[in-house]
């Protein structure tokens, strides 16, 4: 398996290329739901499907829970995942687990039960990430509760695994040097975590308000920390702003932080990708670099669209890739919810439309095969006709194109949070969920191929 020492939120091996796009109308039958004349669609199983599935864990999931579910392959081959679960016992209402997959026997690490990590108020995002001991951190929000306001825990927190144990640490809290009163707000409602190559821990955050100010929502900010591995539990950690509002001189609004994805660069400075929208109207993904000398460079990706989903990495040559779904985009088109990939050439992205053939995109999960092709895994919502899909699907760019796509699954409502890598015979590996079953599978495939 091809792991790397740097951050992958989803593993992934990248190289250069230039495409030209192409688009596919494709009409699928229903896997998921009903379609819109009412009628029982067929089952739409490829014949002769090299889609291996294996459950993993059923999770204790209620209508209202978002599972957030995250898997990472290490060395051994193994997978840890980290997800929400309604509370099981605890005083608050949803808990943080753990758990190791062993893909060699299909099931449960033996003697590694599921681990409770955190019991909090919310499930609205966390994230996971191994240093190259495959040493495991989790972020989400939680930590100590606001003093005013819609009362709950606001803090970015984290917790890292050593000696069998986890150890829970405050990762940010949101710091308002214009407020002596409040001087703290809501801090990880969107969180991303990577290792670098010494084993520190960096954690892109969005600062949704400040102190009391919970009318601020509209304008949340991109921020930063480093947390060094050898004081983990320093309170003095600096928060940087990537990107936010600015009271000093003209007041600014910005919207930054959708969606954050942090990857760390060969010379370990973080890169994060992120949905923003500028006080000029100019909304879009937006990266911004962290340079040597501390200082933010931000570029626009592209520009003129609304993002609902983001996953990006980085190849073994320094290359950066993302993915990303788009909800509604100034292009002249009366449809919405594609999949497009943008990649780094020099100074510049190269854009391009992954799949615009149904409504679809959403949950993209990014990795790159040996070759350093790209590879996606998303969810298809419905035909362009209106049937209802709710598949899993996987895009592979190859000829120079994005013409590759399969249905993995279609049975049930699956193809949520999904997370993508390749295995070490460069065959795609799958972990996603299925909203119909409240339950994580794992999608191999049987023939070896890739």
């Amino acid at each position: 398996m091809l792991i790397s020492m740097v951050r992958i939120c989803r593993p992934v091996l990248y190289n250069l290329f230039a495409a030209a796009t192409i688009s596919m109308i494709v009409l699928y039958g229903c896997g998921g739901g009903p379609n819109s004349s009412g009628s029982e669609p067929p089952d739409n199983d490829p014949p002769g499907s090299t889609w291996q599935k294996t459950p993993v864990k059923q999770l204790n999931a209620g209508g209202l829970l978002s599972p957030r579910v995250k898997a990472f392959p290490a060395s051994d081959g193994k997978v840890h995942i980290t997800y929400f679960t309604d509370s099981q016992g605890s005083s608050a209402p949803y808990d943080v687990h753990y758990l190791v997959h062993d893909t060699h026997t299909g099931i449960i690490q033996t003697g590694v039960q599921t681990e409770s990590i955190a019991s909090i108020d919310n499930s609205r995002n966390l994230d996971l990430a191994l240093d190259h001991n495959n040493v495991p951190v989790i972020v989400y929000q939680g930590g100590e509760v606001r003093e005013c306001g819609s009362e709950q825990q606001s803090d970015a927190m984290l917790s890292i695994r050593g000696n069998g144990l986890w150890q829970e640490y405050t990762g940010a809290t949101g710091i308002v040097e214009r407020n002596p009163v409040f001087t703290d707000g809501l801090a990880g409602t969107e969180v991303s975590v990577a290792f670098d190559s010494h084993g520190d821990v960096h954690i892109a955050y969005q600062f949704l308000y400040e102190g009391c100010d919970s009318m601020n929502f509209q304008y949340p900010d991109m921020y930063y920390v480093k947390k060094q591995r050898s004081s983990l539990g320093d309170s003095g950690t600096v928060e940087e702003v990537v990107e936010g509002n600015e009271y000093d001189g003209p007041n600014i609004q910005n919207r930054a932080g959708d969606f954050p994805v942090i990857v760390i660069d060969g010379s370990d400075n973080p890169v994060i990708f992120y949905y923003a929208e500028l006080p000029d109207l100019t909304k879009g993904l937006r990266v911004a670099h962290r340079n040597g000398d501390g200082t933010w460079l931000k570029e626009w990706i592209e520009t003129g669209c609304e993002i609902g989903g983001i996953s990006a990495g980085m190849n073994n040559q320094g290359v950066l890739g993302v993915a990303y779904y788009i909800t509604d985009c100034n292009d002249g088109r009366s449809d919405t919810h594609y999949l497009k990939y943008a990649g780094q050439e020099g100074s510049s992205w190269t854009v391009q439309t992954v799949d615009d053939s149904v409504l679809c995109g959403k949950y993209p999960s990014l990795s790159f095969d040996s070759s350093g092709l790209p590879a996606v895994a998303y969810y298809e919502i419905e035909s362009h006709s209106g049937y209802d899909l709710r598949n899993l699907k996987l895009a592979r760019f190859k000829d120079d194109l994005w013409t590759d796509r399969e249905l993995v699954a279609s049975t049930g409502d699956i193809g949520l949070y999904n997370n993508l890598w390749f295995d070490d015979n460069d065959s795609p590996v799958i972990a996603s969920y299925s909203k119909t079953d409240t339950s994580i599978y794992m999608f191999y495939k049987t023939d070896g191929s890739s």
